[in-house]
């Protein structure tokens, strides 16, 4: 599956895809997928692999558990967390996103969802059409890598508005 901002790539793409998204000049960020098995796990290595706006600024002893967290929850301090970036051009790069698939379909459906609404939501006015782009505006890619027919072999492409 690929559309412009998010992409499923054979595991074998990984290192072609890392190439291709240093010379863009994207901010990559690594999402872990080793140790995710269901919606808690993923928002544990969330919070320790993705810039989470508030939550890192938080005191640890004030911080909630990432995995007590909700859909929303994550999707709230991830948002905020890439606008804070200051670049805007960004990559989520999830390997080993195959995990999470086969061990819980529905939780994977869901965190796809919730990673497609935050790459929704930080478009930049110039891709609705109207406006320029201003600070906080992400062109944010998403790349789940990993095994089986759902991770297509092919070339990464790697094109960015901004």
């Amino acid at each position: 599956m690929s559309d412009q901002h998010f992409t499923f790539l054979s595991e074998h793409a990984y290192p072609a895809l890392m190439d291709a998204l240093a010379k863009a000049g994207a901010k990559v960020h690594i999402l872990r997928g080793e140790s995710i098995v269901d919606l808690a796990s993923l928002f544990e290595a969330a919070a320790k692999d993705l810039p989470m706006g508030d939550f890192r600024r938080q005191p640890r002893s004030e911080r909630d558990n990432p995995s007590d967290w909700t859909l929303a929850g994550f999707r709230d301090y991830l948002w905020q967390g890439l606008s804070e970036q200051r670049n805007p051009r960004q990559a989520i790069v999830w390997v080993n996103a195959d995990r999470l698939r086969r061990s819980r379909r529905e939780d994977f459906d869901l965190a796809v969802e919730a990673l497609q609404d935050v790459s929704e939501s930080l478009l930049p006015e110039t891709e609705l059409g109207s406006g320029e782009w201003t600070d906080g505006d992400v062109d944010l890619r998403i790349f789940l890598v990993g095994a089986g027919p759902a991770f297509p072999e092919m070339q990464p492409a790697v094109e960015f508005a901004a």
